[in-house]
């Protein structure tokens, strides 16, 4: 009896076993079937870039800065993480900047370094970019992850797009506000975010898009499309005119 009750145990474990190497190789196929499926709906093919189109080569930026800066003096260092763009208020005096733990920070100047005052003011839950002040003092945010932002003065964080033309916004990279309100922002590409800058690059397709929000009507308008990388995006001093750039052009 003792013998035939081993068997039966061994017969069991046996069974155990298969019936877990059935199920691994099942997930496994099912995996395999996925990815298949996910490269046939989003191919990736790369393309040369137009760079004919720019007329002339491009100018090259020296390697070094033979400028002298012996004032120079580092702001926040160890306090502001991956800051990316910056907005001066002169009213208030803060300077604001987003980093890359989701933070805009506020950072009130002072006379020397080592007196300034780096504040956690809002978090996005994403990753703040370009940053722009209105002449109300509301602070406009392109984040890489939640689309165009406003926060108010009080720190009341509000979204304003999402999508424009019906396409979710992939990239929120760049942004300005003009004096009579209208916000103007690039979208650095709508099929590859911001962990993939990289595929973008390789890719050379032109996935980006400028647009404008009105704060009137709570419009989002696409100005301009089948951009290089949309990034970083200017008015003129007499705001007759905006400028952006396309990183990869």
């Amino acid at each position: 009896m003792a013998k035939l009750t081993e068997i039966s145990k061994a017969n069991t474990t046996r069974k155990d076993t298969n019936s877990w190497g059935m199920s691994i190789l099942f997930v496994t196929l099912a995996v395999i079937a996925i990815a298949v499926l996910v490269i046939q709906l989003d191919t990736f093919e790369t393309v040369a870039y137009p760079m004919h189109e720019l007329g002339k080569p491009m100018v090259v930026a020296a390697t070094n800065n033979a400028a002298n800066l012996p004032s120079l003096e580092k702001i926040g260092s160890g306090e502001l993480i991956g800051p990316e763009d910056i907005a001066y208020d002169p009213k208030s005096g803060y300077v604001y900047t987003g980093c890359d733990e989701g933070w805009i920070k506020r950072v009130k100047l002072n006379d020397s370094a080592v007196d300034i005052v780096v504040e956690n003011w809002v978090n996005t839950g994403g990753r703040p970019l370009g940053i722009s002040i209105a002449d109300s003092g509301d602070v406009f945010v392109a984040d890489a992850f939640k689309g165009l932002l406003k926060v108010s003065v009080d720190g009341k964080l509000e979204v304003l797009a999402v999508e424009a033309e019906g396409m979710k916004l992939g990239f929120p990279d760049g942004v300005v506000v003009a004096k009579n309100g209208m916000v103007y922002f690039t979208d650095g590409s709508y099929k590859h975010g911001y962990y993939d800058s990289m595929p973008n690059l390789m890719e050379g397709r032109p996935d980006g898009r400028f647009l404008s929000y009105d704060p009137l009507t709570k419009q989002t308008q696409v100005i301009a499309r089948d951009l290089y990388f949309a990034n970083g995006v200017e008015l003129s001093p007499n705001q007759d005119f905006v400028i952006y750039c396309e990183s990869f052009m």
